[in-house]
């Protein structure tokens, strides 16, 4: 499988532009919103009725079609349409062209490194980045010339799949398990929990807001550097520089009240909310940046239980009820000052923790499964 053609994106894949003025009376049920797209994954598994939602929705997709996210698209929201329906303007409904001799072939395509980091490249906009297909079109990639070479990648890449998608499975259960104990343990309406609050357990100067605009201009981020952590580069106790704005030494330490220590948290303050990271030693000195607030524990060595607790649904969904904005939800450092936690012993915080923590490393070793498979998925693709 050595012969190999560089072609362009949009030589392989087309835009699908099919429009309809009344879904209903054209046959279609359901719809599809970025929110029902997973990231990382070809499945969909959820989508809203339309005669339920009434969705303001008139962007055709067909069974078959890929369905690509153009908004935030480091979330890497891309998938299989299993049925017809309508979906965002937020989302790329695409097509092979008949010069991919496998048709199969453009959702691996699209779901590879190469063809998500030129996504990221070609994104415009601030706070909600938008890629466009004719960006995308663009995009180099290379694949097998002959038909006999794309169906043996094609059947490499779909046993890789069945692979991801029992990594997947298992993770899911491991996060139903932590999800049931937390909610036995970080319940804000279990009467028998004594609760204090989030800046209480904060340490001097525990809860700081990422600088404004003001503080640090557009003009200042270079090439290479310091790395800024932004909500984009938050996931739930994740964070993930690969793609973080940088800023000169110079400029991050006139910033250094906003320098980031091991054992310091970093949540989203706008967007989605309960987003938040774990700032580990490999992160100390980065920057907390605009639209990011910073928690500091009085404790350092708590920071297990409070990795088990931000993961919790009873802190996400309090976050969320809590957070102000009607377009856009916001958090600030008097709401997230304010948030329940569990009033226990340092003995329970730790009993916690210790279960937790071996929760999360059970569940580390499936992801670390889970993205080898990726990368090899990324080495077939690539090589």
């Amino acid at each position: 499988m050595t012969d190999k053609q560089c072609v362009k994106f949009g030589d392989i894949c087309r835009e699908v532009k099919l429009t309809t003025k009344d879904p209903l009376a054209d046959g279609y049920e359901r719809y599809i919103g970025l929110e029902h797209l997973d990231s990382g994954s070809l499945k969909i598994k959820r989508w809203g009725m339309i005669a339920k939602d009434n969705p303001s929705f008139n962007r055709v997709f067909k069974k078959g079609n890929i369905l690509f996210g153009k908004r935030r698209p480091y979330l890497k929201k891309a998938a299989i349409a299993e049925f017809n329906g309508v979906c965002s303007g937020d989302i790329i409904v695409m097509e092979p062209t008949s010069k991919l001799k496998v048709p199969e072939l453009l959702a691996f395509l699209v779901q590879s490194e190469v063809f998500w980091g030129w996504a990221i490249k070609t994104s415009s906009g601030s706070l909600s980045p938008r890629t466009k297909f004719s960006s995308l079109a663009t995009c180099l990639l290379n694949i097998p010339t002959e038909e006999e070479h794309q169906r043996a990648l094609y059947t490499l890449l779909i046993k890789n799949q069945e692979v991801i998608t029992q990594a997947e499975m298992a993770i899911n259960s491991a996060v139903s398990v932590e999800k049931i104990m937390a909610a036995s343990w970080f319940s804000t309406t279990q009467k028998k929990i004594k609760h204090t609050t989030l800046g209480k357990l904060a340490g001097n100067n525990g809860l700081q807001t990422g600088p404004f605009g003001s503080q640090l201009h557009a003009h200042e981020y270079s090439e290479k550097g310091v790395p800024v952590i932004m909500p984009k580069e938050l996931g739930f106790g994740t964070v993930d520089i690969t793609q973080s704005a940088t800023i000169p030494k110079n400029v991050a330490d006139r910033l250094s009240r906003h320098r980031l220590v091991e054992g310091d948290f970093v949540f989203g303050r706008r967007g989605e909310i309960g987003r938040f990271g774990y700032i580990s030693a490999e992160l100390e000195g980065a920057i907390c940046g605009t639209g990011c607030l910073r928690f500091r524990p009085k404790n350092q060595n708590l920071s297990g239980f409070f990795r088990a607790f931000f993961r919790s649904q009873s802190a996400i969904r309090w976050l969320n009820s809590n957070a102000v904005g009607m377009t856009m939800l916001n958090l600030n450092t008097d709401i997230l000052g304010e948030l329940p936690v569990p009033d226990l012993s340092e003995k329970d915080y730790k009993k916690i923790e210790s279960v937790f923590n071996k929760l999360e490393a059970h569940r580390l070793l499936l992801n670390n499964h889970k993205e080898a498979s990726i990368n090899l998925m990324n080495s077939l693709i690539n090589r």
